[in-house]
């Protein structure tokens, strides 16, 4: 089941509203296409389009060709058998959808503006030669392609080599040294124009553009090579995520950890309580943005501090979503697409995280660029 909220624009979400401006369960049964949404899994929302698995079979919904509102079967490239199909990693973005063969570690890349361009890459390792031969001596060589992620700007592949991981940037994958991180790379996120990665010893790391303090090292400098967010040492992460130009990060405990960008509220670091005194007074006061990661504190109605563990959080282009141990759903930032769950004329965004829905145990969130997922 889907509960949605946010853009529509292009008929991704099966309604005639181009705004869900409060979450609305959406459902499409096609008989001619064989697909039922309520069985599908969201592969990727974005800004035109969404991906959808179901049994195997990949499903665009949107636009397509320039014509939205469209429900089809993606066409896969001529080369990829029936058994292999079903086991495709899928990423997208408004120009390129990348479909990568893990075992046989085969990308395709379709490009969205000339359909008919497919390019087949050859996922090849770039270590030194000695390195390689080191990592397979008296071991069974294991090569495959874990996942791979994408922005409009950025692209990043994680594969497993043996009993470590490579990763890789760019739509042709280039090889990354992450030889300087403490702990195998269990995790790859990227945002617009940052990247970032966790790994086994509960360490993250963070490079690319700085400008607006989404590395969370503190300044704008720009990073080349992957650099620990020291702010958070001593604490063990076990999930990551990345927005637009913002970045969140949650604790084995249960303590989520924000930072970047904030001029949407999506950082959802203003209390209640500040907003209420801030109204009272008539003051307005600048939104900031953060330099190094910063707990949450979430407050209820009553400005009552709110104790639960966060489960789980899902972030879009200025807007963030997470799921607290109760099952309750809160949301903050930018409702410029009515992403936040509230009428766009009578909240233009917030500031502090808000409770919109109250899940199930088996709900989890998934954030386009404009919109927001409950999936239950």
């Amino acid at each position: 089941m889907f509960i949605v909220s946010g853009a529509n624009l292009f008929g991704q979400w099966f309604s005639d509203k181009i705004i869900l401006e409060g979450f609305e369960r959406v459902s499409k049964e096609c008989a001619e296409t064989n697909f039922e949404l309520d069985r599908a899994k969201l592969v990727q929302a974005n800004w035109s389009y969404n991906i959808f698995d179901l049994d195997g079979t990949l499903f665009i919904s949107g636009s397509w060709k320039r014509k939205d509102n469209q429900l089809i079967r993606l066409p896969l490239p001529e080369g990829i058998d029936k058994d292999a199909s079903k086991n495709l990693l899928v990423a997208g973005n408004d120009r390129n959808i990348v479909l990568v063969e893990p075992e046989k570690q085969i990308i395709w890349i379709l490009d969205l503006k000339f359909e008919k361009e497919v390019q087949k890459v050859i996922f090849t390792s770039e270590r030194p030669q000695e390195d390689t031969e080191r990592m397979t001596k008296r071991t069974k060589k294991i090569n495959q392609v874990l996942k791979v992620v994408m922005t409009n700007n950025s692209c990043v592949y994680l594969k497993c080599v043996n009993k470590t991981t490579e990763v890789y940037t760019g739509l042709m994958p280039s090889f990354f040294d992450t030889d300087c991180c403490m702990g195998k790379v269990i995790d790859v996120q990227c945002g617009y124009e940052h990247y970032l990665l966790l790994t086994d010893t509960g360490k993250v790391y963070t490079w690319g553009n700085g400008r607006r303090l989404q590395l969370g090292h503190g300044n704008i400098d720009n990073q080349d090579r992957p650099r620990e967010v020291r702010a958070l040492g001593g604490i063990n992460i076990v999930k990551i995520r990345a927005g637009g130009w913002h970045t969140a990060v949650l604790s084995e405990y249960g303590d989520l950890y924000i930072w970047g960008w904030n001029n949407s509220g999506q950082l959802g670091l203003k209390t209640r309580a500040q907003r209420r005194k801030e109204a009272q007074e008539g003051a307005v006061v600048k939104k900031k943005t953060h330099r190094v990661p910063t707990v949450v504190d979430i407050y209820d109605e009553e400005l009552n501090k709110i104790t639960l563990n966060v489960l789980d959080m899902s972030c879009g282009s200025k807007h963030t979503a997470i799921l607290l141990a109760d099952y309750s759903i809160w949301i903050t930032g930018s409702n410029e697409y009515g992403q936040l769950g509230f009428p766009i004329k009578d909240c233009t965004h917030m500031e502090h995280f808000v409770k919109v829905f109250q899940g199930t145990k088996d709900s989890y969130l998934k954030c386009g660029p404009w919109s927001t997922v409950i999936v239950k």
